[in-house]
């Protein structure tokens, strides 16, 4: 499981949304009084902003962002409600939305800007511009502004594709340079009827559907969480509430992108992106597809790769490690990376725990393997006596952007888990 191995502490996730149940507070302007919500007590919360009503206390008036904040990191091992996917990091409250779930592209765009500039590693945005007639409604250039500057300040950004069952992801999912774009699976991990798909679609995790009960238990399938017992009436207490959407399946990929940082916070919003899509269940179509993306969310494996993936040097050997895919039994793909590597001129020796490549001759073989994972790099450039800042360069100069740990060494048949005596350089 992936609580074997990360709970995301020291993560920092900007929900961005109606605001949030968080804090004990009576609102002398208003008059409303707001209560935290009984399983968001251990939940630990940064200071946030309100860009609704222009105030520090960024509270939920909705229940939306509530809901969707339990996904991410309500309080667990608790014996209430339902456990958070990471439940050890910690919140940043965004208002960015009013009591009726509406907002402005000013209000999206000026959380984002605050969620960059005050400290959020991932920021969820269950929030989006309609798609009508398979034509996406664009916010301009304001938002798409907002979620470049974040991106390039190393934060990862996760939206819901959208709910209008259209043939088209809507912004600013849709932004794919950018953004993470997540559909919605039902219990039977079908596309769920409402998930906007198409192009800038990349996975879709579960979301929920009230119309059916494939499980059996005399509800609608929905996605359960705590949230206010009448939606839009923050006097109303606290109830477990069942929602369904793409923005319930977004908040999981936001939570995994945790979990993943928390274990290694150097990784770039690029290598997140690449990660956790490379390690998707596949649905439907053999790789990618408008439907599914890149396939379904799989936390476990998507954390494997963050432990597991590792690339070595040593005297002219460049040597793949790749145990978090052979577990996963890919053996499909580690053949077919042999292949490519043959026909480049490398001597390759397939064994159980990845591949050995040989050739100094060989600078980089560029393996796009199955169209549902992301370009993998192999390099052979400790062969060619380049030193650390060299190799460094030249990696980022082909364009590498697969997560990966280097290494020098002077022994070549060392294996993965002995003490290879070298220098971690990325």
């Amino acid at each position: 499981p992936a609580w074997d191995v990360s709970d995301g502490s020291g993560v920092i996730v900007a929900v961005l949304d109606t605001g949030v149940a968080y804090e004990n507070y009576a609102d002398p302007v208003s008059g409303k009084t707001f209560v935290k919500a009984p399983d968001l007590a251990q939940t630990t919360f940064v200071p946030g902003y309100d860009f609704v009503d222009n105030d520090d206390h960024p509270n939920d008036e909705d229940s939306h962002g509530t809901h969707v904040t339990g996904t991410i990191a309500q309080s667990t091992n608790n014996a209430l409600g339902v456990a958070g996917v990471a439940f050890k990091c910690s919140i940043m409250p965004v208002r960015v939305l009013d009591e009726n779930g509406s907002g402005t592209a000013e209000s999206v765009a000026n959380g984002i800007y605050f969620a960059a500039d005050n400290g959020a590693d991932v920021i969820n945005m269950s929030l989006g511009w309609e798609v009508t007639n398979g034509v996406p409604s664009n916010p301009g250039q304001t938002v798409e502004d907002a979620v470049k500057y974040a991106y390039e300040n190393g934060v990862t950004i996760v939206c819901a594709s959208g709910n209008d069952g259209e043939p088209a992801v809507g912004y600013p999912a849709a932004y794919d340079q950018y953004c993470i774009a997540v559909g919605a699976t039902g219990y039977d991990e079908t596309r769920a009827y409402y998930s906007n798909y198409g192009s800038s679609l990349d996975l879709v995790a579960p979301g929920g559907d009230l119309t059916r009960d494939d499980n059996g238990d005399g509800y609608g399938d929905g996605i359960p969480q705590e949230s206010y017992r009448v939606p839009g009436n923050c006097q109303s207490g606290f109830t477990l509430s069942w929602g369904e959407g793409t923005s319930m399946a977004a908040p999981q990929v936001a939570a995994t992108a945790g979990l993943m940082l928390s274990m290694n916070p150097k990784l770039s919003p690029q290598q997140l992106s690449g990660m956790i899509t490379s390690t998707c269940t596949d649905l439907g179509t053999p790789g990618w597809d408008f439907y599914h993306g890149n396939g379904l969310l799989d936390a476990a494996a998507a954390l494997s790769s963050v432990e597991l993936n590792s690339y070595y040097f040593a005297e002219g050997t460049t040597r793949l490690v790749n145990v978090a895919q052979a577990r996963m039994k890919e053996t499909d793909r580690i053949a077919c990376m042999a292949e490519e590597l043959k026909k480049m001129g490398a001597s390759v020796e397939e064994r159980p725990d990845g591949l050995i490549i040989r050739g100094s001759a060989l600078r980089a073989a560029r393996l796009d393997g199955r169209s549902d994972h992301r370009i993998v790099m192999a390099l052979s450039l400790a062969a060619l006596g380049l030193d650390e800042a060299s190799i460094i360069d030249t990696a980022e100069a082909m364009g590498v952007t697969f997560p990966c740990l280097l290494y020098t060494s002077d022994a070549a048949d060392e294996l993965d888990g002995v003490d290879l005596g070298g220098r971690r350089i990325i």
